[in-house]
């Protein structure tokens, strides 16, 4: 069987080694490299000469052992549409959507559509997708770890929600990191219920992302009712500039009476614990938890654990690649 592949494979990477791995199940294939005038076209940054991107890829095939031929291309479908003698197309998740559109265009031409071979994108020990804009710009390697620290913004100065953020960071990363506090708003109520809650720490996370960090992180507590109980729990969204994960922390059950206060005089379950703990700004601080549960547990503990749990969706992807 005879499969086809295109690429850049600028600054050859593990995602693309994993792309050309695919080679070995076919006794042919034939990889259709960018130009150098049509990846000025797609890319916003300078990109190595065909010729050296070229020389890379054959010799990372004939370590493989692959028997295979290089072609120059100039528009996303190569020689893919045209070719009688290709059985399958090897694609990333990115660019699964342009194979579809070559069996569309193979079909209408009245030729038999190519079996689809989807391999995985590939993450970095940041969690984040390994590419070669990030290769070229020298914040990982081409294996994907990192060669920069990693930069997150966090859309809040409370003091309790950045210990919270470092600690969970510790966790998260292996390597090194650096999480500078911003102002951004939340967007609802001073005092969240329900939803409010989760859409509060995705507003914060979304307005401290800027062009210059990996991740952006919100953090909003919230009251959750549940059997007809009310539960303080905290909420954490962590942003990526394209995509947000969400996680929450431990949560506690809201004693009746003050529940009744909040509702009935209209204010925040902070603004009542500092009259009741005679603490003010309690939750810049240990929290609304330190004090109903005497000091056995703190708010940094409940904003570490949903920071924790909003990485675990990206933790996971680096899992399942293994």
């Amino acid at each position: 069987m005879k499969a086809v592949l295109g690429g850049t494979f600028d600054f050859l990477h593990v995602g693309h080694e994993r792309l050309l791995c695919e080679s070995k199940k076919f006794d042919s294939v034939v990889v259709g490299i960018t130009s150098d005038a049509f990846a000025r076209k797609l890319k916003d940054r300078p990109v190595n000469s065909y010729f050296e991107r070229k020389r890379k890829v054959a010799s990372y095939l004939s370590g493989l052992g692959a028997k295979f031929e290089i072609i120059e291309i100039n528009d996303p479908f190569g020689n893919a549409v045209d070719d009688d003698s290709l059985d399958a197309i090897i694609v990333s998740e990115e660019t699964e959507k342009t194979a579809g559109l070559i069996n569309q265009k193979r079909e209408g031409y009245g030729k038999k559509p190519l079996k689809i071979i989807t391999t995985p994108i590939i993450y970095g020990e940041d969690c984040l997708r390994i590419s070669s804009v990030r290769v070229a710009s020298g914040l990982i390697d081409r294996a994907g770890k990192r060669a920069a620290p990693v930069k997150v913004n966090v859309g809040s100065t409370n003091e309790s929600k950045l210990e919270g953020v470092n600690r969970a960071l510790a966790r998260v990363f292996s390597c090194e990191f650096h999480a500078s506090a911003c102002k951004a708003g939340s967007g609802i109520d001073e005092q969240p219920f329900g939803e409010d809650t989760f859409t509060g720490a995705y507003n914060r996370a979304v307005g401290a992302y800027a062009s210059t960090c990996d991740y952006s992180i919100g953090i909003e507590s919230g009251l959750i009712f549940h059997m007809g109980k009310f539960f303080d729990l905290a909420a954490a969204v962590v942003y990526d500039g394209e995509t947000g994960t969400s996680g929450t922390s431990m949560g506690f059950e809201v004693p009746n009476d003050v529940v009744e206060r909040i509702q009935a005089e209209r204010r925040s379950f902070g603004s009542i614990v500092d009259e009741l703990s005679g603490v003010n700004n309690i939750g810049r601080k240990e929290g609304a938890i330190a004090y109903f549960s005497n000091n056995i547990l703190k708010r940094a503990e409940m904003n570490e654990q949903c920071v924790a749990c909003a990485f675990i969706p990206r933790i996971y992807k680096t899992m399942v690649q293994k």
